[in-house]
């Protein structure tokens, strides 16, 4: 290939390292073109790009493209498995360099298309891709002014946001759905439905954020400061505040099951599903987009094991009774503000999620308090005191006559 403007090749990965790439196995890349055909995602890309074709008025599309949905997808999962830059540059010197024969053939890659051309349909290939998934189009190869923001903005169409969140957001679950299905039968069956659920910052392609008082937006406008306390929702206005520009990926995590002698059942921690938005962002909804794609793919439901962000501190219409009527069973931690006694109701005391006969102890009341060292100093208590008062608290629980 050449540098745009200069009539000079730009140098193969293989040049700047001073030797050629290795051959990727055969059965290194069948694994991953796998793993996308088994997930049905490349049909129902299909499927949205034709009802779009209708839609605007277009003819059905003409002859296969050299490089399709399902050639782009499983070259990107390549390049992630080898830790490699997710670019276009990559992809076609992937294609042209780290493929065999054979795994060519097994791609249906027409070998006499090298070099700028593969480049160019490699690029055109994966925006045809990204058109039908992106929710949020907009120039990202370079800063916008805040005026040109403005008018992308005022010309998105929130229905049409939604429907293509919706979208990406299945493609993405499906994708790990598909490796969830990789386990042996036998492992798969070890887990019981328990879940734990959280975000983490997945780092913008774009260092710098937008300020207010910047004349320029980023270039990644659709991402947002990620703060590492709090709900993760940082400050762009103050400089002064450490964040990075990223977006926020939430993401639910197997956990294995308790057993009765007390161990651990023979099962991984694995990435179940996902959703991705701007840091600290609806994160009811966020956490409910990911429970419900678990439950919608067929997997059981029991334990759901999450921090403050998002238990207790959520709605409870948004998130703790919908997972109820899943029929999840919620851990969570409390506020120093939500230990002891917090209201009563007809005569009962809730204490800490439970309802208390109002006579209970004024030292099984405090138990959490006391054990976390909230209350006064002097009665502070240790682990075991404190496993026995919380033991002696089911003699003054309120229960349901029959």
């Amino acid at each position: 290939m050449r540098a745009s403007g200069t009539g000079k090749p730009t140098p193969s990965i293989s040049v700047l390292m001073g030797k050629p790439l290795a051959i990727l196995n055969n059965d290194y890349v069948r694994f991953f073109k796998d793993i996308i055909e088994s997930s049905g995602v490349c049909e129902e890309i299909a499927r949205h790009r034709e009802q779009r074709r209708t839609q605007d008025g277009k003819r059905p599309g003409g002859r296969r493209a050299s490089i399709d949905d399902r050639l782009v997808l499983t070259m990107y999962l390549v390049l992630a498995a080898t830790h490699t830059p997710l670019l276009v540059t990559r992809m076609s010197e992937l294609i042209e360099h780290r493929l065999s024969a054979e795994a060519k053939q097994m791609l249906d890659i027409d070998p006499t298309i090298t070099g700028k051309p593969l480049y160019y349909r490699s690029w055109r290939a994966l925006h045809s891709l990204l058109g039908v998934l992106d929710p949020y189009p907009a120039p990202r190869n370079r800063r916008l002014t805040k005026a040109e923001g403005k008018a992308i903005d005022e010309g998105r169409n929130d229905d049409e946001v939604k429907e293509q969140r919706q979208k990406i957001t299945w493609v993405m679950n499906q994708l790990l759905e598909a490796t969830i299905r990789l386990l042996p039968p036998e492992v798969l069956a070890n887990w019981g439905g328990n879940l734990s659920i959280d975000g983490t910052r997945m780092t913008a392609f774009a260092k710098e954020g937008t300020y207010k008082s910047a004349e320029f937006e980023s270039s990644e406008r659709d991402a947002g400061p990620y703060a590492r306390t709090g709900d993760h929702r940082g400050d762009p206005t103050n400089k002064s505040k450490i964040f990075e520009w990223a977006f926020e990926i939430i993401i639910g995590i197997t956990a294995p099951d308790l057993l009765e002698d007390m161990t651990f059942s023979a099962f991984p921690n694995l990435a179940i599903g996902v959703s991705m938005d701007k840091p600290g962002v609806d994160v009811a909804g966020n956490g409910m987009r990911v429970i419900n794609s678990i439950a919608e793919r067929g997997h059981p439901q029991a334990y759901l094991v999450a921090d403050l962000g998002y238990l207790p501190n959520s709605v409870p219409a948004k998130f703790q009774n919908q997972l109820r009527k899943l029929g999840h069973k919620l851990v969570f931690d409390y506020r120093s503000d939500q230990l002891g006694k917090i209201k009563t109701f007809k005569g009962a005391s809730l204490i800490e999620g439970k309802w208390y006969c109002p006579a209970m102890p004024d030292d099984l009341v405090k138990a959490t308090v006391n054990y976390r060292g909230f209350g006064d100093p002097d009665k502070k208590i240790d682990a075991e005191t404190y496993d026995l008062l919380i033991a002696q608290r089911s003699r003054y629980r309120v229960r349901q006559k029959p």
